[in-house]
């Protein structure tokens, strides 16, 4: 039987529908599914946030230190 039933009637007897006894199987793997779910994405977010601040990071001291030394060494002359 699924969690759900329903019996047609007839002429002496309405429709009926039914609910199983075990529909707490269904929250107790649902609720935490959900959960486990919500946290990995939460978790996957904030790793992908955190990686994209530490690159902008590392490409603007990239940029800073080749400006510094962009004054100071004639980089041309050194890839002819």
């Amino acid at each position: 039987m699924s969690f759900f039933d329903f019996s047609p009637g007839n002429e002496t007897e309405p429709d009926r529908w039914t609910v199983s006894g075990k529909l707490y199987i269904y929250w107790v793997v649902a609720i935490p599914l959900t959960a486990v779910t919500m946290l990995t994405w939460f978790g996957w977010r904030h790793s992908r946030d955190a990686t994209k601040s530490w690159s902008k990071e590392a490409k603007h001291l990239m940029l800073k230190t080749n400006q510094r030394f962009k004054g100071s060494i004639d980089t041309e002359k050194l890839v002819a």
